[in-house]
């Protein structure tokens, strides 16, 4: 460089010495910025690799609670099988069958016969007398010579309880633990004659749960309240009789979590997670699921090498280019051209990582397309055999047939039906995602559209028990903007709901006005309502509340789904309320075409009505009145939106005609809001209100009020009409 020429990046080290900066010596602000650079790069990096860490142990956590929750309703299947089949044998054993007469030999094939029909998960089938000596033994003969009245099942069975459920314990017949569920056998006249038991085998567990394990280092167990096994299922689990009857603290995750209480949901430590559940319809038993960390993190392990790798790639970019800073002032061509290839390659990575985002994406879309595909086509093809079931049915309805034949014949009825109601909640729902279906919107009378669905659901609500009833708006317009076989179909899924969730109740569906634009439209029941931790699901599919063991005839819980993707589509907005055991209220809120706004002048004295919805009788009385003295009505109902003001000096409705029902002090923001207009306050008897200038007292005298509004509307008071009153219920 020619002496004289300032350098572009000049050195504090040459300052300091008074002498001409070198272009070849770098800036010791370049060194600390392109350290601190490095630093920011690996913190970064190395935060990414701990939030990751902490997300992958979270999914993993969420997966071994849905794999509990699988086991749980395959082992609640199980036993409801179990208690079906007792069910039914103690039906034979106590319709007259005089069983404690029986021979050892017939008691014996009589259980073998219903065993051989059974599930496998009975080990035993077993018949004790009064005094809880063994009978008769489905799988012993002769039976073994055993007596179980110190036994606590026995006991409570004994003391009156028609059902009941123990374990785990260790079996006299086989001296391996199992868990029993009983029944109470009584004689004719009602006194206590024996008990029938069920003792289920472990190993029908361990052989479901070892097909569904997500890798070798699950395990999963089936404990009671107190956290003592009935059954296991792990691999080091040669025999489960070795460890059933034990703490599963003591047994599962290398005593990881021995400290822990035995009804926590889901716990952690640094070598395995656990999470538990309770069995659907069995408060007595709950289903844990165990799994090793190690086994969890293992995809998350491979993405940190590669994430330590690229930061170890960027540390090294880095540490190049503040080598290459050094000759800032030789070569700075070769330097810009090493910076642009830097920039590439990372623009390239970018490109990179952005396509592998929208490739997943596509596939994540690809995966609910398919669902969707599938739903459709597996609802399409079960139609055919459901409606040859239906004929065959039918065919045997001709048939005569004996009363338990009926009864058969009847629950495979309502099955069917079920079925069929199902399919055609499968087919909207995908339907609604496959087409791209477009509103028809046109003007809808609200008294045709109750019409309609007064015919289809009405004879349903009959045979249910269900007063069903329909208000349309009595006053204004009754013309809705919308497609009215979409919006049918929506109210269709509300009515449905309603009349399925109140059984021998109410069921009003009436149009009421929201705001000036938009009329709403309700469904309200006096039925069971909605549990508050519920409210928020309700809308997405297959969410039911009150049938964690998926009952056929309860639906499948899409009629809600079908219902947001209808409003979706259609714009509308819907609204729900609900308290359990006092009824639920759903509101679809729909254009309405215009009516008179606020500022439209009236033909003479206006007055703005604020009460609350419905009017009682003495407010409907002023009402009539006011309009027999030819004051223009408009009514605003209580609460006001939020920002809404009273009426102001110019507008032509301007004195506003308040309602108190209640007594008692006005609150603040209440007060406020009267005191922002011209009002009048109907109050109750004997009661003073200082701060308002304007309050009469119940009983109202007519005079008293007339005189008032005259000197507050002094306009001319002839040729008026009614233009609005308050809406009845």
């Amino acid at each position: 460089m020619p002496r004289g020429t300032t350098p572009f990046f000049p050195t504090l080290s040459g300052y300091a010495r008074g002498d001409e900066p070198d272009a070849r010596t770098p800036s010791p602000v370049l060194y600390a910025y392109g350290l601190f650079t490095v630093f920011v790069v690996l913190i970064a990096f190395v935060v990414d690799i701990l939030v990751a860490r902490n997300q992958e142990l979270k999914a993993g956590e969420l997966e071994l609670t849905q794999h509990a929750r699988l086991l749980a309703e395959h082992a609640a299947r199980s036993f409801d099988s179990v208690e079906v089949l007792l069910d039914e044998l103690n039906r034979d054993l106590s319709g007259g069958h005089r069983w404690w007469e029986w021979s050892d030999a017939h008691g014996h094939e009589f259980l073998r016969q219903r065993m051989t029909r059974t599930l496998p998960q009975i080990r035993h089938l077993i018949v004790f007398d009064g005094q809880g000596t063994q009978r008769f033994s489905g799988s012993f003969y002769p039976s073994n010579p055993i007596n179980i009245s110190d036994r606590v099942y026995f006991q409570r069975l004994k003391d009156g309880d028609a059902r009941t459920r123990y374990g785990p314990y260790v079996g006299r017949n086989s001296n391996r633990h199992t868990y029993a569920v009983a029944r109470r056998l009584e004689r004719p006249n009602h006194v206590f004659a024996g008990v029938l038991m069920a003792a289920l085998e472990p190993q029908y567990f361990e052989d479901f749960c070892w097909s569904t394990r997500p890798d070798d280092s699950f395990q999963a167990a089936l404990v009671n309240n107190a956290g003592i096994l009935v059954a296991l299922c792990r691999q080091d689990a040669d025999d489960q009789d070795e460890f059933l009857g034990r703490d599963f603290r003591e047994v599962m995750a290398e005593r990881d979590f021995r400290h822990a209480s035995p009804l926590a949901e889901s716990l952690r430590s640094e070598r395995h997670l656990l999470a538990q559940v309770e069995v659907p319809g069995y408060d007595d038993l709950r289903l844990i699921t165990v799994r090793t960390t190690e086994s969890t993190l293992r995809q998350w392990r491979t993405r940190q090498v590669q994430v330590i790798a690229l930061a170890l790639v960027a540390a090294v970019s880095l540490l190049i280019a503040g080598l290459l800073i050094r000759r800032q002032f030789i070569g700075l061509r070769t330097l810009t051209v090493e910076l642009t290839g830097h920039r590439d390659n990372l623009a390239q990575r970018v490109r990179q990582a952005t396509r592998e985002i929208e490739t997943r994406r596509r596939d994540a879309e690809r995966a609910n397309r398919a669902k969707t595909r599938f739903l459709a086509a597996a609802s399409h093809d079960l139609r055919q055999p459901l409606h040859a079931l239906h004929m065959f049915l039918s065919d045997l309805r001709q048939t005569p047939l004996a009363p338990d034949q009926q009864s058969v014949l009847k629950r495979i009825e309502v099955a069917t039906g079920a079925m069929g109601d199902q399919l055609e909640s499968l087919l909207e729902i995908s339907r609604l995602d496959l087409t791209r279906i477009e509103p028809e919107r046109q003007a809808v009378p609200v008294t045709d559209l109750f019409a309609g669905l007064t015919a289809t659901y009405a004879p349903l609500a009959e045979a249910s028990g269900v007063t069903l009833r329909f208000h349309p708006p009595r006053r204004g317009s009754g013309v809705l903007e919308t497609d009215p076989a979409l919006l049918s179909r929506l109210l269709g899924n509300l009515i449905d709901n309603a009349i399925k969730f109140t059984p021998g109740g109410r069921v009003l569906v009436c149009a009421r006005r929201h705001g000036p634009d938009h009329l709403r439209i309700e469904v309200r029941d006096n039925g069971i309502g909605v549990p508050a931790e519920h409210q928020e699901g309700i809308f997405e599919e297959f969410y039911q509340v009150g049938n964690t063991a998926r009952q056929a005839e309860k639906g499948l819980g899409l009629g809600l789904a079908i219902v947001r993707r209808l409003a979706d589509l259609l714009g509308h907005r819907v609204r729900f309320a609900s308290r359990p055991g006092v009824g639920t209220v759903f509101g679809v809120v729909i254009p309405n075409p215009p009516r008179p706004r606020f500022g439209t002048a009236p033909r003479g004295p206006g007055v703005t009505v604020l009460s609350a919805f419905p009017p009682n009788e003495d407010e409907r009385a002023l009402l009539a009145t006011l309009s027999g003295w030819g004051y223009a009505i408009r009514h605003e109902e209580l609460p006001l939106p939020a920002g809404r003001l009273l009426p102001g000096r110019h507008d032509p409705y301007r004195v506003t005609l308040y309602c108190k029902r209640q007594p008692g002090p006005f609150g603040d923001e209440e007060l406020a809001t009267l005191l922002q207009g011209t009002v009048i306050v109907i109050a109750p008897e004997k009661e003073t209100h200082p701060a308002l200038p304007n309050v009469l007292n119940r009983p109202l005298r007519p005079a008293r009020l007339r005189a008032l509004l005259r000197s507050l509307a002094p306009q001319q008071e002839n040729g008026l009409g009614r233009l609005g009153e308050f809406p009845h219920p």
